[in-house]
């Protein structure tokens, strides 16, 4: 994946979800990136990923919220 190609970053802790979105997105031709926590969206996050995040509010760890309010910390737009 490059950097600039956009894409849908679905971050979701339950594994029938992702690949359940990722089916119904991809099957429309919109490419996504699955993520199984916040933290490791963030671990694998630079401010040059393009796209829209989905997100599942209640996760392990960091939730959903958490996670947005880090990235506007973060500024990320």
């Amino acid at each position: 994946m490059t950097n600039n190609e956009q894409r849908i970053h679905i971050i979701d802790d339950d594994e029938g979800i992702r690949q359940g979105l990722n089916l119904l997105f991809e099957t429309v031709g919109l490419p996504c990136q699955l993520y199984h926590s916040a933290n490791d969206f963030l671990v694998q996050y630079n401010s040059d990923l393009r796209g829209c995040l989905i997100v599942d509010i209640r996760m392990p760890g960091i939730s959903g919220l958490e996670l947005q309010e880090k990235l506007i910390e973060m500024e990320s737009t």
